[in-house]
Order: structure tokens, then C-alpha cells, then sequence
């Protein structure tokens, strides 16, 4: 029977008190237990072990005695654990919420919660928690705590993950068939300051992850300082349920890793069929960790913010994304990192008439890598083509400009060899374009310029449109 706690538990069950009372927009807690590995021995003891309903089982800690697991009740994972562990589910189990509690003493120890014989967590509340409160004094630069769930989650009243840690918190969803109902929030809302101690990321990793990841989910909600990655396995796969996305923010820029609100990862041929919702100034990450794919975004983007289309930072990768949708967002378009985007032929006008559209950054950097390497996603070309094999589109904007610095690897062409596609400038402002129209490849001089509005657009970069050049 464990009779004591060490003085590290101590610090523990004092951060994890100002967590929760920091966190005040998250649902009532159930009654806490703490997980404890070896009951036998006086302190809570971090490590491996079977989670059960058993009552043999006196795993957990309520403050008083080692007991056996109450259903209901919240689980508080971690305390001082020295390598990585695994706590495995032995069968079904109801839970309360899931806080991740540690405070490794070297390294970036972290917890998987694993499925045994059929063991699955169905966790309780409108919505359900599962909040990172760890710590990691002893990790490099640019690192966070990256805890794991590989059980099947069920959360019938929907999901909020949260965080309160001085690090970048990630809980990691490895299974391939999950239940969350209705709506999934990703980090706390107010939170455009960006600041450190609520930085969260979700991950979905499963190569089932465009079947079953996210059943029953129709809308996911990500707040500024908050990220979700979505990093599916081999071969193409498609987004298959119907969600939308309301993003409002860049990802976490205090983090070398997580750059972006919403990232894909995904082998040629992806498909995503969702919407997207702008709530603020956001960013996209539509190529992360799989280099030349051509991924395809058939959903609406719409709202009000700046979008930023990018490839990643930390993942030397570069692709092409397809919109198929018809987007009405009100705001600039930034695309940037490497990242050709292709407007579908079947409708012109795919990206907002009203847009004013750049290509291309550079020396835009936020937080270093665990080298002390400055990172950036945004850094490198951007593109836009118009028009595809089946046919030409036509697309008009309120602006177009280009990193000046970057004038040889930015463009705007056509994407059809045997139709014009007509890119109209409409600018009340003047703007500067000094990258390439056009083209001599056979698709990429099919391209016509028209320019209307009161403003000048001043271009002087190369310009090879077989479409030629009006002014209206």
C-alpha cells in the first residue's frame, strides 16, 4: 500500500492544481487518480503497466491509498518518469478525462496509453478533456512533449485537447478507428497572443486515417497557438467524412514543429474533401513530410483572414495542391514554402475575385530547431496555375505581388496546352510583380493578362503569355 509521495509528486499535484485552475474555459474535472506502476513501493512510481477494471489491479493513487480503477474518474498520468513507457489497456475502460502530468528528470520521457485485449477509452463529458500539463526542464531548444494515445477513443459528447505547459504539448491519436461526436477543439480560444503555455498539437497518425480516425466528428475547431497534423501511411488516401475546419491562426510559432493551424502529410494522390472556415489570419500546411505529392483540396474555403498555403519547415518537401472547391474567404492569399497551387479547370474564379494574392517569402523565421537552427515554413517559392488537362480557368484578383527576392522561381502560368486560361488584375492599389507570366513550356505560356482598375501594376519580370496583354 503506497503510504507516502516523494517531493517530485509534490511539485507535480501543485503545477497540475494551476493548470486546472488556469484552464477555466475546460468542463469540471470527475475525481482524480494517479497512476502509479509499482504499489507496492512507498512514492508514486512511474513506468509500464496493465490499466484495468480489475480490482486486484491498485494502480492508482487518490490521494489517501492505492485503490483499484474507478470508472468515471479522471486519469493523471505521470509524474517523474526517466524513459519512454507504456500503459496498456487490458479491456474497456470509462474515463473521466486524461491528464497528462509529467515532469521527466532527463530527456522528453513520454507515455503511450496502448490497447491490450480490446481495451478502448470512452471518455466522458460534454465535452471530454484531455489536458498535457507536462513539463520538460531538461529538453533542447525547440522540442515538445509528444504523449501518445494508440487506443481506440470514443467521446460521444465531443473532444477538447488542451494544454498548460511552458513547452509545445502533442498528444498523438495512433489509432485507426475512433468515435468523437460532433465537435473536436484543439487548444483554448482567446488565445491570439500566442503565448507559450497553451501551445497544443494534435496529431492523427494511421494509415487508416481517411476511414475511421475521426467518426462521428463533423467539425473541428483549432484556436490560434494550437496545430493539427494529419500524417497518413502508405499509398494515397482520402479524407472520407464529412467535416469542417474553423482555423484561426498560424500553427505554433514558437515551435520548430508545429507551423502550421492545419498540416497534411500524405503519398500521391490525396484527397481532402472538407471545408475550411477562416476565424482569423491562418495558415495551411498542405505538404508536410512527403516530398512532389500532389494532394487535391476539394472542400470550400471560406471566412474572414488572410490564408497562407504552404509546405513545411522541419520536412524539406515541396508538392502541388489542386482546389477543386470554390473559395470565398475575404482576406489576402499568401503562397509561399515551396508550394505550387493549381486552380482546377470546371469553374473560374476558384480563389476570391477580391483576393490580393503574394508569392514567395523570405527571411521569415519564428523558433529554432533543437540545433538552434532559425526555422521557417513560409521561406521559399510560391506559384499558381491555371488551368489543368481538361481544360483552361480564368481567375481574377485584386492584387498581385511577388518576393522580390525570389523573381526566378515564382510564376503564374497556364495549365492547358491547348487553351488560353486569362488572369485578370483588377487593382484599386498599385502593386509590383516582378516574376515570371507565362512561359515557353507548351502548357505554361497559355496564359492571357488582362489588367483592369484605377491602380498601376508595374510588372518587371519575364513575361511570355501566348494569350497577350490587355488593358481594360
Amino acid at each position: 500500500m503506497n503510504q507516502t509521495t516523494n517531493t517530485s509528486s509534490g511539485f507535480i499535484r501543485l503545477s497540475l492544481a494551476l493548470a486546472l485552475a488556469a484552464l477555466t474555459a475546460l468542463p469540471a474535472w470527475a475525481a482524480n487518480l494517479r497512476w502509479d506502476n509499482a504499489p507496492a513501493t512507498d512514492g508514486l512510481q512511474d513506468g509500464a503497466g496493465n490499466w484495468s477494471n480489475q480490482a486486484s489491479l491498485t494502480n492508482w493513487w487518490d490521494g489517501v491509498q492505492n485503490v483499484a480503477w474507478s470508472p468515471g474518474a479522471t486519469a493523471v498520468i505521470g509524474s517523474n518518469l526517466t524513459a519512454a513507457a507504456t500503459i496498456t489497456l487490458t479491456n474497456p475502460l470509462v474515463v473521466g478525462g486524461i491528464i497528462f502530468s509529467n515532469i521527466p528528470v532527463t530527456g522528453t520521457a513520454t507515455y503511450t496509453l496502448a490497447s491490450g485485449s480490446g481495451g478502448n477509452i470512452t471518455l466522458t463529458g460534454s465535452p471530454a478533456t484531455i489536458l498535457s500539463a507536462v513539463n520538460y526542464p531538461a529538453a533542447a531548444i525547440g522540442v515538445g512533449a509528444n504523449e501518445t494515445i494508440s487506443a481506440s477513443v470514443v467521446a460521444t459528447g465531443g473532444l477538447q485537447v488542451a494544454s498548460m505547459t511552458p513547452w509545445q504539448a502533442q498528444v498523438s491519436f495512433n489509432n485507426a478507428s475512433n468515435y468523437i461526436a460532433g465537435t473536436m477543439e484543439v487548444g483554448t480560444p482567446g488565445n491570439g497572443s500566442y503565448t507559450t503555455p497553451t501551445a497544443m498539437q494534435a496529431q492523427f497518425n494511421s494509415s487508416g486515417i481517411g476511414t475511421n480516425s475521426l467518426n462521428g466528428c463533423n467539425t473541428m475547431i483549432i484556436h490560434s497557438n494550437a496545430s493539427v497534423l494529419f500524417r497518413g501511411g502508405a499509398g494515397a488516401f482520402t479524407f472520407n467524412w464529412p467535416k469542417k475546419f474553423i482555423v484561426s491562426g498560424d500553427g505554433i510559432p514558437s515551435s520548430s514543429f508545429c507551423f502550421g493551424a492545419l498540416s497534411f502529410s500524405g503519398n500521391n494522390g490525396t484527397v481532402f474533401p472538407a471545408d475550411i472556415q477562416l476565424a482569423g489570419d491562418s495558415t495551411v500546411v498542405g505538404v508536410w513530410g512527403v516530398n512532389n505529392v500532389i494532394f487535391t483540396n476539394s472542400g470550400s474555403i471560406s471566412g474572414t483572414g488572410r490564408l497562407r498555403f504552404c509546405s513545411s519547415a522541419n520536412r524539406p518537401t515541396s508538392g502541388t495542391i489542386i482546389f477543386k472547391g470554390k473559395h470565398t474567404y475575404v482576406g489576402d492569399t499568401i503562397f509561399d514554402g515551396t508550394i505550387t497551387v493549381q486552380l482546377a479547370s470546371g469553374l473560374d474564379d476558384r480563389l476570391p475575385s477580391g483576393t490580393n494574392l503574394k508569392l514567395g517569402t523570405t527571411g521569415a523565421f519564428y523558433a529554432p530547431n533543437p540545433s538552434g537552427i532559425p526555422q521557417s515554413s513560409w521561406n521559399g517559392y510560391g506559384r499558381l496555375v491555371l488551368g489543368d488537362g481538361a481544360g483552361a480557368v480564368n481567375q481574377t484578383l485584386a492584387g498581385l505581388t511577388n518576393d522580390s527576392t525570389l523573381n526566378t522561381t515564382c510564376w503564374v502560368v497556364g495549365g492547358n496546352a491547348n487553351a488560353i486560361s486569362m488572369l485578370n488584375i483588377n487593382n484599386a492599389s498599385d502593386c509590383t510583380y516582378n516574376a515570371r507570366l507565362g512561359g515557353t513550356a507548351a502548357t505554361d505560356k497559355m496564359l492571357g493578362l488582362v489588367k483592369s482598375g484605377a491602380g498601376t501594376l508595374y510588372l518587371q519580370g519575364t513575361n511570355l503569355c501566348a494569350g497577350g496583354y490587355t488593358i481594360s
